[in-house]
């Protein structure tokens, strides 16, 4: 089994798209294996930016319009947010995650990291959270007493992951995932609230604990130490952002 994978679902085009990647798998193991979900427009564009930074990668055939699971498909108001472009990529993303095939084809994997292209890691050093089956930075939106992790740069065992999809799927929990929804700004279809909530509520699999999720990611509250970052630009002030990330080249300098 090899120890990661590391994936991205973006079906916009940015010209830093290669950028980005390569900022996060000089971090990653040297035989990481990146897999890239995006339009078939995108992908000869993507592949050029890749190569200019030598990076191999597997492009996956993404289905951009998913049928809506028929248990969630007639909850009120969501015919409206999904009339706005971005919810309804972004609901259509998370309803990919949710599906148990998705997953099945990361099983040659001990881990996934899911990044997105607001993400970024700033060293080396995952290795010291494989140990748990999901971590992402901390939310503070909680459940009991254990938050919701962001999964826009997150470090998963698929098959955790597959479990969770096929034991609960969108079938169980939908109002306790409407509840948890008010506060995040994918709603109650936001992918990281299907998959937390369940490991929180059922024990399903080993959420890490709020101080190590802290060490893995930053977000909407302001902390250094962390190996990564995700979405600060929505929370932080300009000068947090750049003393995150900044942090590390800091210490190699004073070096």
């Amino acid at each position: 089994m090899k120890k990661l994978a590391a994936f991205i679902i973006e079906t916009r085009y940015f010209d830093n798209f290669g950028e980005t990647c390569k900022n996060h798998l000089i971090h990653l193991p040297n035989d990481t294996d990146l897999y890239v979900y995006t339009s078939e427009e995108n992908q000869n564009k993507y592949k050029e930016q890749l190569e200019k930074h030598n990076i191999t990668c597997s492009f996956i055939s993404y289905n951009q319009n998913l049928e809506i699971p028929v248990e969630v498909k007639y909850i009120f108001g969501l015919d409206k947010i999904l009339e706005d472009a971005r919810m309804k990529a972004l609901f259509n993303m998370c309803i990919n995650m949710s599906r148990p095939d998705f997953w099945k084809d990361y099983f040659d994997y001990e881990r996934v990291l899911v990044f997105q292209m607001d993400s970024g890691l700033m060293r080396k050093g995952i290795e010291a959270f494989m140990e748990y089956d999901y971590v992402g930075a901390p939310c503070y939106n909680f459940v009991k007493d254990q938050t919701i992790q962001n999964g826009g740069l997150s470090l998963r065992n698929p098959r955790i992951m597959e479990y969770i999809c096929r034991m609960y799927g969108w079938k169980m929990d939908i109002q306790d995932m409407m509840v948890v929804g008010q506060y995040s700004t994918a709603y109650f279809f936001a992918e990281d609230i299907f998959f937390c909530l369940r490991m929180i509520k059922h024990n399903a699999g080993k959420l890490a604990p709020l101080e190590i999720s802290k060490k893995f990611s930053v977000e909407s509250r302001y902390e250094l130490g962390s190996l990564g970052y995700h979405r600060i630009e929505a929370y932080l002030t300009e000068e947090e952002q750049q003393n995150i990330k900044k942090q590390y080249s800091k210490q190699t300098k004073s070096k």
